[in-house]
């Protein structure tokens, strides 16, 4: 599996690579700092499921998500967000995002 971080904070990247790291079933993480990093290089990777944060400067994930999908309609997304506010929610969904997750999550949830 190859999963795509999409996140504007390093260290919650670097984090999440980190716990990848020792999962068998992972094969690539690939990140990006921002939704426009992302999009750009979306084409040229093999991609499965994307952790996609919900606000990022630029282009917000709502509409990231929204033009991911239009590049690779197969992806799964799962919105990640600091705040459990149902508009979020709901217009992730409504892009096309597989699922919601919280930050604060714990890491087998995320599994």
């Amino acid at each position: 599996m190859n999963i795509y971080l999409v996140d504007d904070h390093n260290l919650f990247r670097e984090g999440i690579r980190f716990l990848f790291n020792d999962r068998d079933e992972i094969n690539e993480v690939y990140e990006a700092s921002n939704g426009i990093e992302f999009l750009n290089e979306l084409e040229h990777k093999n991609v499965d499921i994307v952790l996609l944060d919900i606000e990022m400067p630029g282009i917000n994930g709502i509409d990231t998500c929204r033009k991911a999908l239009e590049i690779k309609p197969g992806m799964k997304i799962i919105a990640l967000s600091m705040y459990g506010d149902e508009n979020f929610y709901s217009d992730m969904i409504d892009a096309g995002a597989h699922g919601f997750l919280l930050k604060n999550s714990k890491f087998e949830t995320l599994m």
